[in-house]
């Protein structure tokens, strides 16, 4: 940071380079930080419990068209009278070993249900904490709820399932 004074008519100036971040500037920052934060706490998943076992189901772009696609196909089973028949397959982890599982029409919409309430639920904690941040009036209440909201520890835990699921995403393109 370089710091310059100037004399112009008298008057004394001075300046900052590179310039300090506005409250705005701050702000967008931080916003930046709780998408990627949502955004990678979406795409690792969530644990659901199928017939006495907790398995956790991958939610990525890929799977999210994969649900989408099938709630059409159970709700054309239903559309056409064979709900009883209605049958999907999904993959389950338990650890790092893989389980195909077999869901009835009933048990796929409570999966699906449960995928949608997980997802709501991540952007909605992304909407109170950006709630949150926009309340702030300077840049020190900014900085205040930053460490109240533990949003460097979440990124941080955030960055670490980045890497973990080997995701192509970064704070920087949210």
């Amino acid at each position: 940071m370089a710091f310059s004074l100037k004399f112009d008519d008298k008057k004394l100036s001075t300046s900052v380079w590179p310039p300090l971040p506005t409250l705005d500037d701050k702000k967008s920052e931080i916003y930046k930080k709780i998408n990627f934060i949502t955004t990678v706490n979406i795409l690792n998943g969530f644990d659901y419990e199928f017939k006495g076992t907790t398995y956790h189901f991958s939610f990525d772009s890929e799977d999210q068209s994969n649900f989408t696609q099938e709630q059409i196909r159970a709700t054309k089973a239903v559309a056409d009278g064979k709900k009883d028949e209605y049958v999907a397959y999904w993959r389950g982890h338990v650890g790092n070993k893989a389980y195909t599982l077999q869901f009835n029409y009933d048990e796929f919409i409570d999966l699906l249900m449960f995928s949608g309430q997980n997802k709501s639920q991540q952007l909605g904690t992304g909407w109170v904490l950006k709630d949150k941040i926009a309340a702030c009036k300077t840049k020190l209440e900014v900085d205040e709820m930053v460490k109240t909201l533990q949003i460097d520890e979440l990124e941080r835990a955030a960055r670490d399932i980045v890497d973990e699921l080997g995701l192509a995403i970064k704070v920087e393109d949210m």
